[in-house]
């Protein structure tokens, strides 16, 4: 979120059009930066938020069309074009048949 400091909104909507114009992708933090400009034909955005004590973090999952940021509940599963996979069978991130 840094990048972005200090710039004014049209601009940023300019520099986001670069990442366009060099076909870059681009993952970018901040909480006042969603990308969401008339320069960009689409992008995901996932907003987090915690609310301690509660423990776990909730994610907005959005997608910007290039007109509109539309609420899209698929997108948070197929996070930058992933692909869901099984979990592996065995080490660390292996599935625990003792959870549902």
């Amino acid at each position: 979120d840094e990048a972005f400091a200090g710039i004014d909104e049209e601009m940023r909507g300019k520099l986001m059009g670069l990442t366009v114009a060099f076909d870059l992708d681009v993952i970018l933090t901040g909480h006042e930066l969603w990308g969401a400009y008339g320069e960009v034909p689409s992008v995901a955005v996932h907003d987090l938020l915690r609310r301690p004590p509660a423990e776990g973090v909730s994610v907005v999952s959005l997608r910007w069309d290039g007109h509109d940021l539309i609420e899209d509940e698929n997108l948070a599963g197929t996070a930058a074009g992933s692909v869901p996979q099984r979990p592996p069978s065995e080490g660390l991130f292996a599935a625990d048949s003792n959870r549902p």
